[in-house]
């Protein structure tokens, strides 16, 4: 509730003329307006929100495919969930350290990276390969996390830093969600290794249309 409140109507204390201005004109219904006026920050949400129709089910299907594909056992989920936390870290600071005018070509190459080792995931012939596969992967994906805050937050001013944040957070959210109904509802039918090349695939086309949009926006 405390989210969406933040979206939609939470008003803003902001210190300058035109940062007051902009408070005002975007006080009800202020994140959908934002990301009207902001076609940068509405790319951002949409490429959220497609990374969570196709991942929202990555923490499921690591610890299926771990099980079922790679035989492992309880130690072995836990060196993957290891493997994950630390590449998470790991490109969360490299992303960190990406200069401005580089970041959105970082971006796109940090999904088409995730999609591409995704997908190799699901050929790994044993664990120990697995685990290196899925450390580049992670990698990437902690560049995009860190990429995808800091160039939301800068796209738009200051004042509306919460309310287009909220939007990101609830529809990437909500759309997690049907994700991961969907993907515990297809496990049963095509398998966990298909999913992960689905999921790896979708990851590479939401870097592809990041990088089409970037284009044909200038």
């Amino acid at each position: 509730m405390c989210v969406v409140a933040a979206a939609v109507a939470w008003p803003v204390r902001s210190r300058s003329a035109r940062e007051r201005e902009e408070g005002q004109r975007f006080r009800f219904g202020g994140g959908l307006a934002a990301l009207r006026r902001y076609p940068l920050a509405r790319r951002i949400v949409l490429v959220g929100i497609a990374w969570g129709l196709v991942g929202g089910g990555y923490e499921v299907l690591l610890a299926v495919f771990a099980t079922r594909v790679l035989g492992a056992d309880g130690t072995g989920i836990g060196l993957l969930y290891l493997v994950d936390g630390v590449g998470v870290l790991v490109g969360s600071l490299l992303g960190g350290r990406v200069p401005a005018h580089r970041r959105q070509l970082a971006f796109t190459i940090g999904y088409i990276t995730q999609g591409a080792l995704w997908t190799l995931f699901a050929a790994s012939p044993g664990l120990l390969t697995a685990m290196a596969v899925l450390l580049g992967m992670r990698v990437a994906s902690g560049v995009v996390i860190a990429l995808d805050t800091t160039l939301l937050l800068e796209s738009v001013p200051e004042s509306l830093h919460g309310r287009v944040f909220s939007m990101h957070a609830v529809s990437y959210g909500a759309v997690l969600r049907v994700s991961l109904s969907a993907t515990g509802a297809l496990l049963g039918v095509v398998g966990a290794p298909a999913l992960v090349v689905a999921g790896g695939v979708g990851s590479v086309l939401i870097g592809l249309f990041w990088a089409y949009a970037g284009r044909s926006s200038r």
